[in-house]
């Protein structure tokens, strides 16, 4: 990749060069085509401007930076298309950290701007622990907010993401828009909520900036239930609702603060919200 500086003449597509050399920093770039369009200055042939830039480049093993200080995205296959004002790469292969990467694009536009825009979108599949602490980045804190240590967790993951966030340095978590989807299986969090774990979760997620829908099924504090998670993280009529429907056996409801006895006793119904 630092050799490609060599071909690349500083003055053509400028600002596209400059972002590829500051954040895709490692590998190998296979290919590189250009299409450049001259025009003359007044019919002067000693005069003449760059009118239009365009090209495209593959490369393999790269590590790219999407947003310094988040972990880059490393051995990655994947091909990328420029002009004067945007770049867009297609990943066929990667990782972030431990995530694995199926497939995904970049896209950064607006090199004509004092502020690009940057588009990150995925098919990824990860242990829990991982998906989580990336989730976690002081860029994005979502677990921070919920008040769960992803090391306390386990299962797996396949999730489709999609982050648009402006090229700022001092990036805040309003500025991110992102939006997930993800399958997790097997899932369990110790201490998720009220002290309680969550255990065997098999539930489908969907995540963006303002909000958080959890479904499906698992053991919270022990009780089989289906569960449904909202939780909000902007002002909103509540911040977290909680709805678990299974059997308890009388302990269980105790530990919930559902103590029914004497009128019932033994496993019941539960329909608990928390």
């Amino acid at each position: 990749m630092p050799d490609l500086g060599r071909y690349w003449p500083k003055d053509t597509a400028p600002k596209p060069r400059k972002w590829i050399f500051a954040n895709i920093d490692t590998g190998n770039v296979e290919e590189v085509n250009a299409t450049l369009r001259l025009r003359l200055l007044g019919g002067d042939v000693n005069a003449i401007a760059l009118d239009k830039v365009a090209g495209t480049l593959t490369g393999k093993g790269l590590t790219i930076h999407y947003l310094k200080p988040m972990p880059p995205i490393t051995d990655a296959a994947a091909t990328g298309s420029f002009n004067a004002t945007s770049f867009s790469a297609n990943f066929m292969a990667g990782h972030v950290g431990g995530i694995q990467i199926d497939s995904g694009r970049l896209d950064i536009d607006g090199f004509n701007k004092s502020v690009q825009t940057i588009k990150v979108d995925g098919n990824l599949r990860a242990a829990m622990p991982d998906a989580l602490g990336l989730l976690d980045h002081p860029r994005l804190g979502y677990m921070k907010r919920l008040g769960i240590d992803p090391k306390a967790s386990e299962g797996q993951t396949t999730c489709h993401i999609t982050v648009v966030f402006p090229a700022d340095k001092d990036l805040v978590f309003e500025q991110v828009d992102l939006t997930a989807e993800a399958n997790l299986v097997g899932a369990g969090i110790k201490r998720v909520m009220f002290g309680k774990d969550l255990d065997d979760g098999n539930l489908g997620l969907k995540l963006t900036r303002k909000a958080m829908t959890i479904e499906g099924t698992g053991r919270f504090a022990g009780i089989p239930a289906a569960i449904t998670w909202n939780q909000n993280f902007i002002p909103a009529d509540f911040n977290t609702k909680i709805q678990l429907q299974g059997t308890a056996a009388e302990d269980q409801r105790k530990a919930l603060g559902a103590d029914l006895s004497p009128y019932v006793t033994g496993p019941d119904r539960l329909r608990r919200h928390l």
